[in-house]
């Protein structure tokens, strides 16, 4: 995932491919640093149509910041916990 949005971008979809089916697994999270080293977690969804895609939208207070923002999937159901490699995506400054 390498994208670019505008800081403080409401309602933008933030889709990861995790290689595994997320049918049974009951917390699927994304595990984000933004770029002050501030690390939050998001409460993500598995895709409608694709059940290796785990998507967020998001909301205000998201990408308050400019810069780079890395995340990893996560996914549990309980008793086995999987993470993904490490993905990114940048935030720019909107020009007014």
């Amino acid at each position: 995932m390498a994208t670019t949005l505008i800081q403080n971008d409401i309602g933008k979809e933030v889709r990861v491919e995790t290689g595994i089916d997320l049918t049974a697994f009951g917390t699927l999270q994304m595990k984000v640093r933004k770029p002050s080293a501030t690390l939050v977690t998001w409460t993500a969804a598995k895709d409608a149509t694709d059940d290796s895609v785990m998507t967020y939208t998001t909301v205000s207070g998201d990408l308050n910041e400019v810069g780079r923002y890395y995340l990893h999937a996560y996914a549990t159901d309980g008793s086995t916990v999987h993470t993904g490699d490490r993905a990114h995506f940048d935030v720019l400054e909107l020009y007014t």
